[in-house]
């Protein structure tokens, strides 16, 4: 009984310190805002969005030679006002919906709609740098054209589609990722710790995904591929270049297009490959539990798929 009341004691303290500190609000303070801000496509080369709340971004180009950007929804009074005065600083436009008074200790709201942000840039365009620092959000990016691409969420689905860049990258804490035509001159990365992956028409000189929990399926990718699975299955149809693959757990199952070279490992899991027509290398390929099929090699290549599984069987395929 003692310890009952010591405890609700305690929690009254809590809060008598934390509305002391922080305040206290009941009801949305946020604001409708529905505006179209427009910018000299010259004095815009790089892009940073910053959000911390519920905002759908959306990504197109255009054949205005604009770069525009709207809002439509709910904001902070202080978000408001810094979006008013929104202005490119040495051509980098800082689009920030991060309120300076966010927090309070009680906050009440009936309103959970999502504010939705769209970005327009011109065709013809080529950012120097697009980066997007998200909190919670989808994003949905389309004809995107940058020598440099940054998407970086803790909880949001990522939808990209006719992607252009010399260096790609996004990190998601929890989400889906979805891909389609991306072209990236040097390398580009995927990297989740909690979701799924779908990619398909993807260019890079070097392609790598990390995931902690999550399947990846991917149709049609051209270039050397790196990836770390922890847990999930991999499925790959299509692969144009050399591959590396490290998994944990889960199955793989991969389809060449082109002869080369594959480095596989997995502790539990089954694996099963479709070599390239043109493949004359040599087959390795053993398990510590389970069945090994492969073909003969014919030596004539120099060529190496090599694959090593604990528990799991290895199926070596070619047409």
């Amino acid at each position: 009984m003692k310890n009952a009341i010591r405890l609700a004691i305690l929690c009254i303290v809590v809060g008598l310190v934390g509305v002391t500190f922080f305040g206290y609000e009941f009801g949305d303070k946020r604001e409708d805002y529905d505006q179209k801000l427009s910018f000299d496509a010259a004095n815009v080369n790089s892009l940073l969005v910053q959000t911390e709340d519920s905002t759908n971004i959306v990504f197109t180009s255009t054949d205005e030679d604009q770069v525009s950007v709207h809002f439509k929804g709910k904001w902070n009074p202080d978000t408001i006002e810094q979006l008013n005065q929104l202005q490119p600083e040495n051509e980098l436009l800082t689009i920030n919906t991060r309120s300076k008074d966010s927090f309070s200790f009680f906050s009440f709201s009936t309103d959970f709609s999502r504010n939705v942000m769209e970005i327009s840039v011109p065709k013809q365009k080529r950012l120097t740098e697009f980066t997007l620092e998200i909190v919670s959000s989808d994003q949905d990016i389309t004809g995107l054209n940058a020598e440099r691409i940054t998407l970086t969420s803790t909880s949001g689905n990522l939808n990209l589609n006719n992607i252009n860049a010399n260096a790609f990258s996004a990190k998601l804490t929890s989400g889906e990722v979805k891909a389609n035509q991306v072209k990236v001159a040097e390398a580009a990365s995927f990297e989740l710790t909690s979701g799924n992956v779908k990619l398909s028409s993807i260019e890079a000189e070097e392609i790598t995904m990390k995931l902690q929990s999550g399947d990846v399926k991917v149709e049609d990718i051209h270039g050397d591929l790196k990836a770390n699975l922890t847990s999930g299955n991999l499925k790959i149809n299509g692969l144009s270049g050399e591959g590396t693959i490290r998994m944990k757990s889960g199955d793989i199952h991969l389809v060449q297009n082109t002869a080369a070279g594959l480095d596989i490992e997995t502790i539990s899991g089954n694996i099963n490959v479709v070599a390239a027509s043109d493949f004359a290398g040599f087959f390795d390929a053993q398990t510590v539990s389970g069945n090994v099929r492969t073909p003969d090699s014919l030596r004539t290549g120099t060529e190496l798929i090599k694959i090593r599984a604990t528990s799991g069987n290895i199926n070596i395929t070619q047409p």
